[in-house]
């Protein structure tokens, strides 16, 4: 799920279980988080995505693919904003869902 130009974790990936729990979690959000998710399994590409949630800009998405990236994948971000968007996002999801583990 890398995009071009952006860097590939290097951390460990959580397991197979797991990533499923999130994978599911990410396909109930109600928010944009969870409309950019469903979108990319339905392989729409950035620029459309851009296009149906009505933004001038693909950094909105591609924001979003980076949360997505750090929850499934274990690829945090090193920017202080950036891994406080992060964080907010996963307290969201840990707060409106259950998981197993």
């Amino acid at each position: 799920m890398a995009e071009p130009g952006l860097p590939q974790s290097t951390t460990s990936n959580p397991g197979a279980e797991i990533r499923e729990e999130y994978a599911k979690a990410l396909a109930s959000d109600d928010t944009a988080l969870g409309e950019v998710w469903r979108r990319t399994q339905n392989h729409e590409s950035v620029d459309q995505i851009r296009l149906a949630l009505g933004n001038t800009s693909s950094g909105f998405v591609y924001n979003n693919l980076g949360t997505i990236r750090a929850l499934l994948d274990s690829d945090l971000p090193t920017a202080p904003t950036v891994a406080r968007s992060v964080a907010r996002s996963f307290h969201r999801l840990l707060k409106n869902n259950e998981f197993s583990t």
